[in-house]
């Protein structure tokens, strides 16, 4: 066996010995200053910067000079080298954007069909048609002024809040927003005049995210989306446990609103779907479970404890249930035990 192999088997390689090596070169000294991690660096730098003509006795005598240097200098050069770092990797990503292949655009039937396709799926939000021209000779006609039928309920103005969520760095842009305040406008006109319409906030999911809005349950006109069922249902192999009968507080406590939820509130009436109303049962159930959303809320919820109900709706609606009532403030003095 030759010194170099003896060296090789000695000397350990492992990861675990390079991580070890590295935090010890970079210990704080107890003098201060840098660290020897960052003395060496700046020994090397130099070297390799003026390139000297006998770099190995020069060693010592640029350790010296550097060391002799106030920590500021030091601390400007650490500083205008890790720039310029940062600027050749900048660099290095303007050229791999340059040099990467153009994105060919869409044939012009694609984009129409697209296009077209978009506009039926929205075209609920704009109820109103527009006033015909009329024809060489004749008068136009005036357009009879009528309220629009969808919309009889009061809604919150998200158009106004949404300056106030900008100001803030969240938001959902100027052109879903408009399409949100007038989804919530025709969902609040099948409800009836007397439904003041809220837009609760919005929950991410795998596939799209959950726009929520609520009402008090009391001016809501459809009947109560709580279905008591005893019996366990089986769907897509999974098994899930029905609703017993609670004492609830009737429109008390966490049923006070009634929530709906959407993927894409376009204004069609299968765009918003009614939440079942959440059991005490089913809050509790759902603290011990960490799970992502599917973006379908008849998808089946497999767990334990099961979750009464068995689908995502009652899941999302449990959820809803935890994040309103941590928003909520109780302020000292306001109320008293009885």
């Amino acid at each position: 066996m030759d010194a170099s192999d003896s060296i090789s088997d000695e000397t350990p390689a492992s990861e675990a010995f390079i991580d070890e090596a590295t935090r010890f070169l970079m210990k704080e000294s107890s003098a201060g200053g840098p660290t020897l991690h960052e003395h060496l660096t700046q020994v090397l730098l130099k070297l390799i910067v003026e390139r000297p003509d006998d770099a190995n006795s020069q060693f010592e005598n640029i350790s010296l000079s550097l060391r002799q240097l106030p920590t500021s200098v030091l601390e400007e050069a650490a500083a205008a080298s890790k720039a310029a770092e940062i600027e050749a990797g900048e660099e290095e990503v303007k050229e791999e954007v340059a040099d990467a292949p153009p994105v060919p655009p869409l044939p012009i039937e694609v984009a129409r069909a697209t296009l077209a396709a978009w506009c039926q799926s929205h075209k609920h939000l704009f109820p109103n048609p527009p006033i015909p021209e009329p024809e060489d000779g004749e008068e136009p006609e005036e357009e009879p002024e009528e309220e629009d039928p969808q919309i009889a309920g009061l809604v919150s103005n998200v158009l106004d809040d949404a300056s106030l969520w900008q100001s803030a760095g969240v938001g959902f842009g100027d052109e879903q927003t408009f399409r949100l305040f007038r989804s919530l406008q025709i969902l609040a006109g099948r409800e009836g005049e007397e439904c003041t319409l809220n837009f609760w906030g919005k929950i991410h999911a795998k596939n799209g995210s959950y726009f929520i809005a609520h009402a008090l349950t009391e001016q809501t006109t459809t009947p109560d989306p709580l279905e008591i069922n005893d019996e366990t249902e089986e769907k897509d192999g999974f098994k899930l446990p029905g609703i017993k009968e609670f004492d609830a507080e009737g429109i008390d406590g966490p049923n006070k609103y009634t929530y709906w939820a959407s993927l894409d509130p376009n204004g069609d009436k299968t765009s918003w779907t009614k939440l079942p109303h959440v059991t005490p049962e089913q809050i509790k159930v759902a603290r011990y479970h960490r799970r992502y959303f599917t973006g379908d809320l008849a998808a089946p919820v497999s767990c334990f404890p099961p979750l009464p109900g068995g689908t995502e709706a009652h899941l999302l609606r449990a959820v809803i249930a935890e994040i309103t009532a941590d928003c909520h403030l109780n302020l000292s003095g306001m109320l008293e035990p009885d």
